[in-house]
Formats: structure tokens, sequence, C-alpha cells
């Protein structure tokens, strides 16, 4: 299942047992340079729990702010998505469920199919 978590505030402790759960994290904020900074210490806190390579970014766009490319080099994750408007990434969320649900249908046909075969 997809679930999403904002974890803004949580205690450590607590953070650390949601993200290590996840087989993806993804942080979302701006693509400003002052949002983009605390995005970059927040990856460095990722990589340090060895959790850097399950991370990506999810940007909106800011008038004079990074381009992807810049925001990948400064906080050193894959831009997964830069939108303009909030509702593209509901969109983006959307799409992502949507694939989660289909990989989990296909995995319990091969089950099934095991099952039979066996």
């Amino acid at each position: 299942s997809v679930i999403c978590a904002d974890l803004s505030g949580a205690e450590e402790a607590r953070e650390l047992e949601v993200l290590r759960a996840s087989d993806a994290v993804f942080l979302v904020g701006s693509a400003d340079w002052a949002s983009l900074e605390l995005t970059r210490e927040k990856a460095e806190w990722l990589r340090s729990a060895d959790l850097g390579e399950r991370c990506g970014l999810l940007l909106w766009h800011a008038s004079d702010g990074a381009t992807a490319e810049q925001a990948e080099e400064y906080t050193g994750l894959p831009v997964c998505s830069l939108v303009d408007r909030e509702e593209h990434l509901e969109r983006l969320a959307r799409w992502l469920a949507a694939q989660h649900a289909k990989v989990e249908a296909s995995e319990r046909v091969e089950e099934h199919e095991y099952a039979l075969a066996s």
C-alpha cells in the first residue's frame, strides 16, 4: 500500500521508524534556495541514517528558484517531479497509488498461479 506521512515536527525516533519501513521517501518542498537549504540538511540526515538511496525530491516550481538539475546537484537527491501547482502533486500521488495497486494485483496473481502449480 502507499502511505503518505507528513513527518514535519515528528520526534526523531518516530520519524526513523516510519522512514525505515518505507520503500521510498519523497522530500516535498519549494525549489527556492532557502527551502533547498533545509532539504539538503534533511537529505544529509537521511543519508546518515542509511536511507539516502530511498529518497527523491518532489518540488514546487519557484520563479527565482533552482532548476531541477541545480536542485539535484545542491541536495544530492534526484528530482522525481517539478510541479507548478498543488493539484499536479495530488495527481502524481494518485498515479503512484494506482501503479502500486497494479503491482500488488500482479503479485497476487503470480502467488495464485504458483499455488495452483504446486
